[in-house]
């Protein structure tokens, strides 16, 4: 049965081009409505081109029989690799079996269409985890067993600190109890999902003639709290209590907001606006803006923590001056939700599934809280925090089931 997925070299063949023909008149093929490539697969659907050509035969005959594409500079159509460095193949047609895990990888990240952050922690990962111990294995030889280990060995060894660049890893030894483990759980199997992201792309690629060793590779059960979870009004009197002052302070505006850390480290006063009661996000998720309605309480926590601070300056930094670190709240927020007796220990994007789960629980629409928290859609507050709201699912059925005038 003939794929329905095609890679570049089958998609040239296919339009009857070589792949030189192809990549020069790549663009205008574009411009004349040719399906793009599926990002995550890095592939073009067969039966979506089929729809294009047949629409394009009948407005111009046989399509492709005219030279009416230019030459154009080399633009590499997957985005697999910038114009000055043409794709490597690792020598595949010469000895397909020399492709190893780090070539997978390399070719992984080469063809990696995400958001910036998302190929960092890929790269952080691959580097950190994954080439130290399976780099040079190559796939031919990859067991099933052999990726076990790995994982096991990934969530039995403690949490890896941040290092400056060129120093040796360093990890923290003191804290590895049942939080800790399920946290270790979590991060091997992320680990495992980009291994097998780079792995599923080199099979696909017929770079390896089986995925059987890590198809059957389970990641680690339990390792992800429900995405409801939250503090109580009480148990948030009591943690910020115990927090040090200027974490204190960080935590006290992540609860009266629902903002992501990434938003509250680039807050400044400017972002406050005292007249509207409202908090001006502009580096949200995917640079979205928006701005946070603030409730009486936002209102005077930011009034009172905008004094003396000149107008572009951070609101929000650590005692030392500096901006806060996307690592710094780990230890911070678990001594404090030791000290408040808070188990499970919650992270910091749980303050954020807070804000929510209290402003549904005291009868805010489901739609407004989802603006506040930036949301494209409902979509996901209805999934995560309708069941809290009183009256969603009685207010729903009344507004949306029409009447049948059969009484």
């Amino acid at each position: 049965m003939e794929s329905r997925l095609m890679t570049l070299c089958e998609l040239a063949n296919y339009l009857s081009k070589s792949e030189e023909e192809f990549i020069e008149c790549e663009e205008q093929l574009y411009v004349d409505g040719m399906p793009k490539q599926i990002p995550s697969l890095c592939r073009w659907d067969r039966k979506a081109v089929d729809v294009w050509l047949d629409y394009m035969s009948q407005l111009t005959g046989n399509h492709f029989s005219e030279p009416r594409y230019p030459s154009r500079p080399f633009i590499h159509p997957l985005n697999r690799c910038p114009p000055s460095e043409p794709p490597k193949q690792h020598g595949l047609e010469e000895d397909a079996s020399a492709i190893t895990v780090s070539h997978a990888m390399d070719d992984y990240l080469r063809c990696f269409t995400g958001v910036a952050s998302s190929k960092r922690d890929s790269i952080y990962q691959i580097n950190g985890y994954i080439n130290p111990i399976l780099g040079d294995t190559r796939i031919i030889d990859l067991r099933a067993e052999q990726i076990r280990d790995w994982l096991q060995q990934l969530a039995n060894r403690p949490r890896r600190l941040r290092t400056k660049r060129g120093q040796p890893p360093q990890y923290d030894q003191s804290n590895f109890d049942d939080e800790a483990k399920r946290r270790r759980r979590g991060s091997a199997n992320r680990a495992l999902t980009i291994l097998k992201a780079g792995l599923n792309l080199a099979y696909r690629d017929g770079r390896a003639p089986s995925d059987d060793a890590w198809r059957r590779v389970k990641p680690f059960p339990g390792t992800i709290i429900k995405q409801g979870t939250y503090l109580t009004a009480e148990q948030c009197r009591k943690l910020v209590k115990l927090l040090p002052q200027d974490f204190r302070k960080f935590v006290q505006t992540a609860l009266l907001t629902g903002a992501r850390f990434s938003e509250l480290r680039d807050l400044t006063p400017k972002s406050f606006n005292s007249d509207a009661g409202s908090l001006f996000i502009k580096s949200g998720k995917y640079q979205k803006t928006r701005n946070i309605i603030l409730n009486d309480e936002g209102i005077r926590h930011f009034t009172n923590i905008v004094k003396d601070v000149a107008s572009d300056d951070l609101i929000l930094k650590r005692l030392d001056g500096k901006m806060w670190g996307p690592t710094d709240p780990y230890d911070r927020l678990d001594a404090g939700c030791q000290l408040a007796g808070i188990t499970p220990r919650v992270t910091f994007h749980q303050l954020r599934h807070t804000y929510a789960s209290l402003a549904v629980m005291a009868g805010v629409p489901l739609v407004v809280v989802s603006q506040n928290l930036g949301h494209a859609n409902t979509n996901a507050c209805e999934r995560f925090y309708a069941h809290l709201a009183p009256s969603f699912i009685s207010d729903s059925i009344r507004e949306g089931l029409p009447t049948l005038g059969i009484l």
